[in-house]
């Protein structure tokens, strides 16, 4: 902060007088137009941010400070990036004063919140794991027609008629438990390069009901760069098994399914707003748990190309073109 008191002092005296007749014309003339120069730099700081080059970024702002050491919002804009760029630790010590002045509510939550996130950040590990519960009700009679059937595998099975065979008009319980685990390891310390790891389990019991029951789970990890120029490119892989548990009068009528995955996306900001992305995604398929399963299994190659902007601070649209080829294993 020592450069703020340097500044103030040599703002109007001789000395400062001094340096700018020294100058050469082009500097002269910045010192003189401090404003217009300022405005010139803030605006250059935000289009490098938006364009991913966050080096560019930083140091577009530095010299919007070396002209207005006081300006609270290019502060706080220089904090934002480099905490972004896992460089909080350097300015702790300013954002923690900032947090003390006496500065608007909102202007003290900034600070704060950048405090906490730059304490977040010193851990290369984070996530969350997240549990749900719910409970619902189906009719296990009539939740199909009368002459009602389902395909598996291929082949046809006959469901219970409700009507003619006059059953008890009985409604089932469902209840469902999920479990979500989900975070990322910071690989370097500038943030760019994470890897990311997630897991899955859900467990849907209603035995009475026809495509019901089920177990589920699946797991994932895959790796995250970021690149100057806006440029952001990930890869996983992915697997999950889905055990059905549903029967109709004795017989099995559902398949146990398993599926693999491999995916990568590669995005680019193309300006402030504006993402423009490709992604290709390949799962292959196994079905299991009937005679006739295998001729179920199949792979499946998806590419997607998609264009997203928010609208305003809560809608974000995303419009995609997507081609999907699927065949015979």
């Amino acid at each position: 902060m020592s450069f703020l008191l340097v500044h103030s002092c040599l703002k109007y005296g001789a000395l400062g007088l001094f340096m700018i007749v020294a100058m050469p014309a082009s500097v002269t003339a910045q010192v003189l137009q401090p404003n217009a120069v300022i405005a010139a730099e803030r605006a250059a700081a935000q289009d490098a941010l938006a364009a991913g080059n966050r080096q560019e970024a930083s140091s577009r702002i530095e010299n919007v400070l070396r002209f207005k050491p006081s300006y609270l919002s290019a502060r706080f804009f220089r904090a934002q990036l480099l905490v972004s760029m896992g460089r909080g630790d350097e300015i702790r010590d300013e954002i923690e004063l900032l947090s003390r002045l006496r500065l608007p509510d909102s202007e003290v939550a900034k600070a704060e919140a950048l405090l906490a996130k730059i304490d977040k950040d010193m851990k290369r590990l984070s996530g969350k794991i997240t549990l749900r519960g719910e409970v619902g009700y189906a009719d296990n009679v009539n939740t199909w027609p009368a002459n009602g059937e389902v395909t598996r595998g291929g082949l046809t099975y006959p469901l219970p008629d409700p009507i003619y065979q006059q059953f008890d008009a009985v409604s089932n319980r469902i209840t469902v438990g999920k479990l979500i685990l989900s975070g990322t390891y910071r690989l370097n310390e500038d943030q760019a390069l994470k890897a990311h790891f997630g897991f899955v389990a859900r467990v849907k019991h209603a035995p009475d009901t026809v495509s019901a029951d089920q177990r589920y789970m699946s797991g994932s990890v895959g790796l995250g760069k970021g690149f100057n120029g806006g440029v952001v490119a990930k890869a996983g892989l992915s697997t999950s098994k889905l055990n059905r548990v549903n029967q109709s009068k004795d017989n099995n009528v559902n398949t146990d399914l398993a599926t693999t995955g491999a995916n990568i996306d590669l995005s680019k900001k193309l300006n402030r707003s504006v993402t423009v992305g490709y992604r290709s995604n390949l799962a292959q398929r196994d079905h299991s748990k009937l005679p006739t399963a295998d001729l179920s299994d199949s792979k499946t190659g998806t590419n997607r190309l998609y264009l997203g902007t928010p609208d305003g601070k809560t809608v974000y649209l995303r419009s995609s073109l997507q081609t999907s080829k699927t065949r015979k294993t």
